[in-house]
């Protein structure tokens, strides 16, 4: 009986060290529903207007941009953004940042897609399937829905951008002057001008 009782003991024992070191499969088409169904609950408490693409993005063009020109795959990009979590929590975010579009997250990668660069802007909402996965990258935990807002500000092609930056001027350099805006010149040319007139005049005169 005792020697039963110590068999069956051990062998639950077993069966729940077993189950304890089983890793859970990662399943996209699961989690992605679990995204999409998370992503909706915010949607519905903000009466935000998002257009819904069946990978569980959500975007809100928020300005198309002036440059009429398409990304490519090799190209770098120059952006401002801000990304948080669906609480709110800021993860993220930086200003005028040169980026490789190649090396993007899947969810920036389609919407920058939307927008043009010169000053193009939009809202992403973008499921974990679409972002880090179930895999923890700095303050983003696993599995983590978010929430993007994008400026996209250039495209760098063949180290020409797109549109060109603003040309600085050099706050040390001195002013033109021209002869209607520089008073010292207009006073010096004054006394010619009264001499020529009084010679002008003595002429008629002798006349």
């Amino acid at each position: 009986m005792f020697k039963n009782a110590l068999f069956f003991a051990c062998a639950v024992l077993c069966i729940v060290m077993s189950s304890c070191g089983e890793v859970v499969e990662y399943d996209k088409a699961t989690q992605l529903q679990l995204d999409i169904d998370s992503i909706k609950r915010f949607i519905s408490k903000t009466n935000l207007n998002f257009e819904a693409e069946r990978s569980g993005l959500h975007s809100q063009i928020l300005s198309v941009g002036t440059e009429d020109i398409t990304i490519q795959e090799d190209d770098e990009i120059i952006v401002s953004y801000t990304g948080k979590l669906l609480n709110g929590i800021i993860v993220e975010s930086g200003d005028s940042v040169k980026l490789k579009y190649s090396g993007l997250i899947e969810g920036w990668r389609a919407g920058l897609l939307k927008i043009k660069p010169g000053g193009g802007s939009i809202r992403l909402l973008i499921p974990s399937t679409m972002a880090y996965t179930n895999k923890q990258v700095g303050p983003i935990p696993p599995n983590s829905n978010l929430d993007y807002v994008i400026v996209f500000r250039a495209i760098i092609r063949d180290k020409v951008q797109y549109p060109a930056p603003p040309v600085e001027e050099d706050p040390d350099a001195e002013p033109e002057e021209t002869p209607e805006e520089n008073p010292e010149g207009e006073a010096a040319a004054r006394p010619v001008r009264d001499v020529l007139r009084t010679l002008n005049n003595q002429k008629i005169q002798s006349k």
